[in-house]
Formats: structure tokens, C-alpha cells, sequence
């Protein structure tokens, strides 16, 4: 499952996550805005603290890096 780590004050969030759609491409979006944990489980698990993030098989892309996002869900 793709899991798209995103807030409400992000610009490049829905640009993500409308370009995952248009792919087919099916996610969890998580809103981390006001939810300390998720942002220390985020931070934990990347080192970062910047969004949008996404997250396939442990593996992830932080912000909108279409190459690399590609690769992630092929």
C-alpha cells in the first residue's frame, strides 16, 4: 500500500496526490497537520519532517520528485 504523508498548508500535497490518481495509482493519504504522532512516527521513519512524503514497502520520496515516484510505484 502507498502512503502519502501530507498537511493542510502543503503546496506540493495535492499535486502529489492528484498525480498518483492520475496514474491509477491507489494511496493512504495521511494528514500529519495537527497529529504529533504521526509526524514523530514520519520523522522516525525518514529523518524528516518535510512533506508530502510517500512511502511504498518501506522505501520513500519526499516531496514532488516524478522520476523518482515513478520508480516507486512500478
Amino acid at each position: 500500500m502507498v502512503k502519502v504523508y501530507t498537511t493542510t498548508w502543503c503546496a506540493y500535497c495535492p499535486q502529489v496526490k492528484k498525480w498518483l490518481s492520475m496514474k491509477g495509482q491507489d494511496f493512504e493519504a495521511i494528514d500529519v497537520t495537527d497529529d504529533l504522532e504521526k509526524q514523530k512516527e514520519l520523522h522516525t521513519k525518514t529523518g524528516m519532517t518535510s512533506v508530502p512524503v510517500v512511502e511504498r514497502d518501506g522505501r520513500f520520496v519526499v516531496g514532488p520528485q516524478w522520476g523518482k515516484l515513478a520508480e516507486l510505484i512500478a
